[in-house]
């Protein structure tokens, strides 16, 4: 039962992130969410009281997931220029590919959007 709410949760929490980042945070009403999901309003105040708690949801899922990524080194190590493998592998590393810990990726959103009941 656990899982289904945070699966319902997590569900939310996608579609409010996609559609604060395409249409801003201000515009983006709990009603566009709701349709985004092909469910009503109360069903997402079920879960959250407020737009505003969607977003300290949404901001905190982003902090959990920075502070769990590897630290990005200060500087390429100088050997790094004269081996092209190990390049693209610390390239990778640098612009945070090696973090796959990624929760809240409305990039890969199913394309189904309604939640079970």
């Amino acid at each position: 039962m656990d899982e289904i709410i945070a699966y319902k949760k997590r569900r939310i929490l996608v579609e409010a992130s996609y559609l604060f980042y395409t249409h801003g945070y201000k515009t983006t009403t709990l009603d566009a969410v709701a349709e985004q999901l092909n469910v009503n309003k109360p069903f997402i105040y079920s879960y959250y009281k407020n737009k505003g708690e969607l977003l300290y949801e949404i901001c905190q899922t982003g902090i959990q997931l920075s502070l769990n990524c590897p630290p990005i080194p200060s500087r390429i190590p100088p050997r790094l220029g004269r081996d092209t493998r190990r390049k693209s592998h610390h390239h990778d590393f640098l612009q945070g590919e090696k973090c796959h810990s990624h929760e809240l990726r409305w990039h890969d959103r199913p394309r189904s959007h309604t939640l079970p009941a």
